[in-house]
């Protein structure tokens, strides 16, 4: 994801100037191009930051890829000033959704105790981009003369992350992350009534749980923490399950049992589990 938004953004930062050449554009008018769409990568770094804390990521996502693959096509066919500007002003402000969240998604998958060299080893990757899509476009323009297919390049990337980002694993990737949430549950249950002989306290079935809660929140957008929350109150034994209660009349009198969690009274009874 980061890396077909720095693929675009590497050829096109590449190529636009060019072709505001070719247009007869002046030095200024070029560079208030470039300004203006730096501007807008910034302003839309900091609302896009702040709206994904809030809203689930992956519409988000989405709306941006597509928005990143017309204004980049438009780029073919901009004709002046004012369309060059428009298109790359936009392509620059929906670049920044995908780049910024791609950091995100990392920063959430790593373990705290090793994040800086993880982080530094995806950045790195990631401006790989870089050097690889501005020699792809020249070569392009270099095979076919044509300005047209350094901006189809640009894109290839963002469309490919597009399709696998709308039909990621369609279904599949729930049902998976489901699987291991229920094994991680049932495994902290047991372990915590019988606790094993080597000292792991459950540990390995807690990193199954964590596992799980990264599935979950990269195939549904939502902030990891959330997810967490919500998977830890689930706990016991992950089947069907219900509480069976009888009830006992003795004239006008009925037994009842005083619970030791809420220290209230019920019928005697007790949660059973359905295998």
């Amino acid at each position: 994801m980061g890396f077909a938004a720095l693929f675009a953004f590497g050829t096109l930062s590449a190529f636009v100037p060019t072709k505001g050449e070719l247009l007869g554009l002046k030095a200024w008018e070029i560079g208030l191009i470039l300004t203006t769409s730096a501007i807008a990568f910034s302003l839309s770094s900091y609302f896009v930051g702040t709206i994904a804390d809030k809203k689930s990521r992956k519409p988000i996502v989405i709306l941006s890829l597509f928005i990143m693959i017309l204004s980049g096509l438009g780029l073919i066919f901009a004709n002046s000033l004012e369309t060059l500007m428009v298109c790359y002003v936009v392509f620059s402000t929906s670049e920044a959704v995908p780049y910024l969240l791609s950091f995100v998604y990392a920063s959430e998958t790593f373990e705290a105790s090793y994040i800086g060299t993880a982080m530094g080893a995806f950045d790195s990757h990631m401006d790989l981009s870089l050097l690889i899509a501005p020699l792809l476009g020249i070569a392009a323009l270099g095979i076919t003369g044509e300005m047209t297919y350094p901006f189809i390049i640009a894109t290839l990337p963002a469309i490919l992350v597009l399709i696998l980002s709308i039909g990621w694993l369609q279904e599949k990737w729930l049902e998976w992350a489901r699987a291991l949430q229920a094994i991680a549950q049932t495994g902290v249950y047991f372990s915590e009534q019988r606790p094993d002989s080597t000292g792991t306290d459950g540990l390995p079935y807690h990193q199954i749980g964590k596992i799980a809660a990264e599935m979950i929140a990269a195939g549904s957008g939502e902030n990891i923490g959330h997810i967490s929350g919500l998977l830890k109150n689930m706990s016991g034994i992950a089947t069907p399950q219900a509480t069976l209660c009888g009830a006992l009349f003795r004239d006008d009198a009925i037994l009842l049992i005083k619970t030791k969690e809420s220290n209230t009274w019920m019928l005697p009874g007790e949660m059973s589990s359905f295998y």
